[in-house]
């Protein structure tokens, strides 16, 4: 197992970065192995720790790598990729050591052979130096063997390298960029694995092992008495086996969603009312993200119901049935009618819209009562409206808020200049991807609005992978998907 030693000069701090790290390229066999029978054979091995896996060296301490009496090695036959039963054992304490022990299965000369030193389950740990080197070395070797006969196997020697890296996390305050956070409790997700921190006291410095990775986006959350805080990497972040990063990390607090402010654009509003930064990070805090902050502005600037309302909100899902109609063809549904974009974009009515069209069509297949039973099924959170149809000009606010240019001169079906811009749909499909994952996003489709262009139109927004995003006007009694909004 690994100690921790002193007096080993200091690693220059190292920082996330975007680096991509190859991946290994698999073992290729080029001719069939032989016929091997299954045999009992006895195996002795020289074993050590790598050169750059011996001694990791952190802010003046050594965590080394080293052998204890009675260490269990299990081995693998790479060439005819099978188990071989049974374990070789750490025959002396220290950097290096002979590996003995007893095999069964079937080797030849020339096989390669894997050697592995535990598999340890990462997803809980302490948070110290101490706790790694006792419960998280994971170090692998590959061996070619030089013999197979007379009941011995002879190999090369062993180099074993780390399978993991280890990362110091030093969580500060982003109030005010110099705060230490003491964390009584601290998870590290990458998308695909969870490592939950409990340390023993709580502490702003924390030591995480973990399978290194590549390309990922990092989500950080702490916790202690004083609430929940988090940090979400902005772009793909690496950290390699075998490697040691030192990492400061400024964690935003949990807050009101009344406190948001634009800054917080792609951030999530749990069922609490309060703000995340995603839905892993609801999820820890005990609660359920429920939608995705997409525009804030000054107070009145969102929807026409209420002066107080300065922010918008978009669903993290859809209601059960997928799609309605938004009302009945030739037939007057008592708002404002709105036939230019120009004037359109100007609708921010979507709750008073929503109130209308629910009290004209009452019936299940239409766009409004797809709304109203997305209501009955997920509560609005405190602090925010109920859950509503969008206008068109709600839309537009966030399609600005994601970059698009929309203007007076803007025509239905053709807002924005050239190619409907593509570069606005995948702003807003991965800001709802990093919110809640892949079922978050739009699906390329049609969107009703709860703008009426005529008697005979409504106004619906489309997302389209080859074009973008577009805004039009169609006949009433097409189906189309809905995606409730919040205001706040």
């Amino acid at each position: 197992m690994k100690k921790n030693n002193s007096n080993i000069k200091t690693l220059v701090a190292l920082v996330m970065t975007e680096t991509i790290f190859a991946a290994c390229s698999n073992d290729i066999i080029d001719e069939p192995a032989q016929s091997v029978d299954q045999t009992t054979y006895s195996m002795i091995v020289n074993a050590s720790k790598a050169g750059d896996t011996r001694a990791l060296n952190l802010d003046g301490k050594t965590l080394s790598a080293s052998w204890a009496v009675g260490e269990e090695v299990s081995v693998y036959n790479i060439t005819r990729s099978a188990d071989i039963t049974g374990t070789l054992r750490a025959q002396s304490a220290g950097v290096e050591t002979t590996l003995e022990g007893t095999l069964t299965g079937k080797i030849a000369n020339g096989d390669r052979l894997k050697l592995k030193f535990l598999s340890p389950n990462y997803i809980s740990q302490a948070g110290t130096l101490e706790y790694i080197a006792a419960n998280c070395d994971y170090a692998e070797a590959d061996v070619t063997v030089s013999s197979a006969s007379g009941g011995k196997i002879t190999t090369t020697d062993a180099a074993f390298t780390n399978q993991q890296t280890i990362v110091k996390f030093t969580l500060i305050d982003k109030a005010d960029g110099t705060t230490p956070i003491s964390a009584s409790f601290l998870n590290v997700s990458d998308g695909i694995n969870s490592y939950n921190i409990t340390p023993a006291a709580t502490s702003n410095e924390l030591y995480v092992a973990m399978p290194g990775f590549s390309g990922r986006t990092v989500t950080i959350t702490a916790t202690n008495a004083s609430g929940i805080y988090s940090y979400m990497t902005p772009s793909k972040t690496s950290f390699s086996n075998g490697q040691y990063y030192s990492v400061r990390v400024k964690l935003t607090k949990s807050f009101a969603v009344a406190a948001a402010t634009n800054s917080d654009k792609g951030k999530v509003i749990g069922a609490d009312g309060n703000v995340y930064d995603n839905s892993t990070v609801a999820t820890i805090a005990g609660t359920t993200a429920v939608a995705m902050i997409t525009y804030v502005g000054s107070p009145g600037s969102v929807d026409a119901s209420s002066l107080s309302y300065k922010g918008l909100a978009i669903a993290l899902s859809e209601p059960s049935t997928a799609t309605g109609y938004w009302g009945t063809s030739d037939d007057n549904a008592g708002l404002t009618k709105y036939n230019t974009l120009a004037t359109a974009q100007n609708d921010l009515a979507g709750i008073s819209n929503t109130s209308t069209l629910l009290t004209k069509y009452s019936t299940e297949s239409y766009a409004a009562n797809l709304v109203n039973s997305y209501r009955l099924s997920i509560a609005h959170p405190t602090g925010t409206s109920d859950w509503f149809l969008p206008s068109c000009g709600q839309w537009v606010l966030l399609l600005r808020n994601y970059g698009a240019s929309i203007t007076s001169s803007n025509s239905f079906g053709n807002y924005f200049p050239s190619d409907y811009n593509l570069t606005v749909y995948n702003a807003v499909q991965n800001a709802l991807l990093l919110a809640d994952g892949e079922d978050a996003k739009l699906v390329d489709d049609n969107y009703w609005t709860s703008t009426e262009y005529s008697e005979k139109y409504g106004v619906r927004v489309y997302f389209s992978k080859p074009h973008g995003v577009g805004i039009v006007y169609t006949i009433k009694e097409q189906a189309y998907r809905v995606r409730p909004f919040l205001a706040f």
